[in-house]
């Protein structure tokens, strides 16, 4: 039986951080071919499932505008700054304060993870939520609100790209292991894919990876 988180209170757009065109496979990964069909929509299809709106952020719309999805870049002047550019273009240009951002390379990211942490997001006010284990943390699998705005600036600015840089000074309610390892094993719920052997050793494992969460109807 699939267990699902319940589903959050307030409105939120899920994000797929698209990235950049990934050298080492050849082309950006949201385009991977997965299970038949690019990754990216995958995950759009998951976020789908426990958002209200989507949105892709991408320094190259042309590449994704036969997807049909809400598109934004990184503001003109942090161009090229990586994902936490890419995270402040997602938050300026969302509809609603909350955001459920996904790097574009996580081919097992759980839907009812997703749903547990825009939930607590409503139940707590935190500014950002983040899964953690084993001391480390998952920037890009994660919840961001409008408060988070002006914190990112001021680290890009300064020059800062590291995601977790901004956590000092927001309000974070950090999701143990525990909490979410009913959703899977956590080596699957954050795979990522950088490598064309890890792309190889996902295909491998999809038909175990149909995991939490419903699975919506699909983008074509």
């Amino acid at each position: 039986m699939t267990l699902c988180a319940p589903a959050p209170a307030a409105a939120a757009t899920g994000v797929l951080l698209a990235g950049g065109r990934s050298s080492r496979l050849g082309q950006p990964k949201a385009l991977l071919p997965f299970a038949g069909r690019p990754l990216g929509l995958h995950l759009l299809d998951r976020l789908a499932g426990v958002t209200d709106q989507l949105l892709v952020v991408t320094n190259d719309p042309a590449t994704y505008a036969p997807w049909g999805v809400p598109m934004t870049t990184d503001p003109a002047e942090f161009v090229g700054m990586g994902p936490l550019a890419g995270l402040l273009a997602a938050i300026e240009a969302a509809p609603t304060g909350a955001v459920l951002a996904v790097a574009c390379d996580l081919p097992f990211f759980s839907p009812a993870l997703g749903a547990l942490m825009l939930a607590l997001q409503t139940e707590t006010g935190a500014d950002v939520v983040i899964p953690t284990h084993d001391g480390l943390l998952e920037p890009l699998c994660a919840v961001y609100t409008a408060a988070c705005q002006g914190v990112i600036r001021q680290r890009l600015v300064a020059g800062t790209r590291k995601v977790a840089s901004i956590l000092p000074d927001l309000r974070v309610r950090y999701v143990s292991e525990e909490e979410y390892c009913r959703f899977g094993p956590t080596e699957q719920l954050f795979f990522n894919i950088n490598t064309a052997e890890d792309l190889a050793l996902a295909q491998s494992h999809w038909s175990l990876a149909v995991d939490a969460g419903a699975r919506p109807k699909q983008h074509q």
